[in-house]
């Protein structure tokens, strides 16, 4: 085993405990600050919903990162990489429209109106869709580029800058704007890093860019057929997974539903029950990125033409 892979691991296990440890603390400036439950529970709704969109890149980006890991040609994997900007560039243009449209449906749903948050709110929220999609794509290049510790360090600023600026935003007396400040802070700044990381390897790499390279069509045709079981394996468990929204591990699901004489009924928890609920779940989402993750560590020292990827996504 090599010091790098050893490096990796310990920034792995560091970027995991910040998870936990910063899923507590949130927890404890909710009931610090945030004095109506069901309005936690809105927002949250909302917030994993544009969460998911990442989801629907159709499995390219781990098709990318095998190419990448495996490649050896160095005008091929520039390519490669123009070819993944050119395509998460309108996947965030597009998912920073959709989250809009579904967001804007949402707010009016009758909970919603009775919450009284605005509907530019949930405008602003809808449009993290797109910074969503590009820190996803950024973060998962430094992967296929081997750069999986600058990742998890960035995990590790992402999941402590979301609960600083959230702190500030609560203690200058914010609540539901809060949430997308927070969030909004902690998507751009590690998705301007890692883009920074990359353009180390590949000089004048864009973050955007919307004209199609030759041979864009060819190469997706190529890759869709990578792409579409890597999609069918890693897109129906992260629907079910106690995962954390964004950057910050602090998702709260509703509660499990309880049996009684023979049919499931739903029964509301209270706030504080509620809330160790999701404490619960967020330490075992902790554990589970510790011992399972979501990117696996790939020793490129001592294998560069057998490393593997795991599905990507999320941030921890």
């Amino acid at each position: 085993m090599s010091s790098g892979f050893r490096a990796t691991t310990l920034w792995r296990l560091f970027a995991a405990g910040s998870s936990v440890l910063t899923a507590l603390i949130t927890f404890h400036l909710y009931d610090q600050y945030l004095g109506r439950a069901g309005l936690f529970g809105l927002i949250q709704t909302a917030v994993t919903v544009v969460a998911l969109l990442p989801q629907f890149d159709g499995g390219f980006r781990l098709a990318i990162n095998r190419r990448l890991l495996l490649g050896r040609n160095p005008i091929d994997r520039r390519n490669l990489v123009d070819f993944a900007q050119v395509f998460y560039s309108w996947m965030a243009l597009f998912a920073g429209l959709l989250g809009m449209l579904v967001l804007t449906g949402y707010s009016w749903n009758q909970n919603a109106r009775n919450a009284g948050v605005p509907w530019s709110f949930y405008l602003t929220l809808g449009s993290l869709g797109g910074w969503v999609v590009l820190n996803t794509a950024q973060s998962q290049l430094l992967v296929g580029l081997g750069r999986q510790r600058q990742l998890f360090i960035l995990n590790v600023i992402a999941a402590w800058l979301n609960l600083g600026i959230l702190w500030l935003a609560f203690r200058q007396g914010q609540t539901a704007w809060a949430f997308p400040l927070a969030q909004g802070f902690s998507l751009a700044v590690p998705t301007l890093i890692a883009w920074w990381l990359a353009r180390l390897d590949l000089p004048g790499l864009r973050l955007l860019t919307f004209v199609l390279p030759p041979g864009f069509w060819p190469r997706f045709q190529g890759l869709r057929s990578e792409a579409a079981p890597a999609f069918a394996r890693s897109f129906a468990p992260a629907l079910h997974a106690e995962r954390p929204a964004f950057q910050t591990p602090s998702a709260l699901r509703a509660p499990s539903p309880l049996r009684a004489e023979g049919r499931a009924r739903r029964v509301p928890l209270p706030r504080r029950q509620s809330r160790r609920r999701a404490v619960n779940n967020s330490l075992t989402g902790g554990l589970r990125a510790l011992i399972i993750g979501d990117v696996g560590i790939v020793d490129v020292d001592r294998h560069p033409l057998h490393a593997h990827v795991s599905a990507p996504t999320r941030l921890a």
